[in-house]
């Protein structure tokens, strides 16, 4: 596949950090695009120290990306979505698409939970209200 004809031109207005970013990302990318990308580093030929703080800071970003990645779903958020304040689809959408893949599936989790607790509450409802009536 061919890139865009502008892609090349536009590695040059990205930082080092953002082109060292693409092959942490690599699964993201083209081949085409990370060899371009590679292109464009050798030709600025960074000194060792300079590819030592992209690195770094590259491992810190994704250490970061982990961690929120991570994050455990709340308590609170737990009772907001059982009690019907936050019992709707878009939360874990929203987890999702924010990178916090842990909340997003225990956001899933909750709602499932939520809506059988409800609809068993329905049926008890239903049951108990039959067998009173004469």
């Amino acid at each position: 596949m061919n890139l865009p004809p502008d892609f090349k031109p536009r590695l040059t207005d990205k930082t080092d950090e953002q082109l060292c970013e693409m092959f942490a990302q690599a699964q993201d990318y083209l081949p085409e695009a990370l060899d371009a990308a590679r292109t464009e580093l050798h030709r600025r030929r960074l000194a060792p120290e300079r590819w030592a703080e992209v690195e770094a800071a590259i491992r810190a970003k994704l250490a970061e990306q982990n961690r929120i990645a991570e994050e455990p779903l709340s308590g609170v958020m737990r009772l907001l979505i059982v009690f019907g304040v936050c019992a709707t689809f878009w939360l874990p959408l929203y987890y999702k698409a924010n990178g916090y893949r842990r909340k997003a599936k225990e956001s899933w989790r909750w709602l499932g939970y939520t809506y059988l607790f409800y609809f068993g509450l329905a049926a008890l409802t239903v049951i108990i209200r039959k067998l009173a009536s004469p």
